[in-house]
């Protein structure tokens, strides 16, 4: 049985090859070469989104999907989950090699949300507005906001 001593360089030039290997295709995406699976493989597509409570009812969550339309979307929600999923696709037959810059990432996304809360799902709504996916669900529970309770550290 042998044994080889730790060597911290050569973890540092493994963790240095896969940092490599990372940007290498986060710059290949951001030229427009990823395929569909390789960018939501990536998780590079992944639209912004908040969720809140505006009052001890309701919950909303936004998320923003520029440049689509709501027939592109798929939405669904269940009493503590959202999901939603769509396909971001470049306007026109532009050649590839014309761009200069492109930082837009195009292809298939999908978001599991967990929720904060549970929902009644049966009457949630969706609407869709300049870019803005809005989903909006009545609370299964009131939200009962309390105020944090200072501890003291026993010793």
């Amino acid at each position: 049985m042998s044994m080889t001593t730790w060597n911290p360089i050569n973890e540092l030039e493994a963790m240095r090859q896969q940092i490599d290997r990372a940007f290498h295709q986060i710059w290949r995406g951001a030229k427009g070469s990823h395929s569909r699976a390789e960018s939501s493989a990536l998780g590079l597509i992944q639209p912004a989104i908040e969720v809140f409570t505006p009052d001890e009812k309701t919950l909303v969550a936004q998320i923003e999907l520029p440049g689509m339309q709501a027939d592109d979307v798929t939405v669904e929600v269940s009493e503590d989950t959202l999901y939603v999923a769509g396909e971001f696709r470049r306007q026109g037959t532009i050649d590839e090699d014309a761009y200069y810059r492109t930082e837009r990432l195009y292809g298939r996304f999908e978001r599991h949300v967990p929720l904060p809360y549970p929902i009644k799902e049966g009457e949630a709504k969706a609407t869709f507005k300049h870019g803005l996916l809005s989903v909006r669900a009545p609370l299964a529970e009131p939200v009962k906001r309390t105020q944090a309770r200072k501890l003291t550290i026993e010793r």
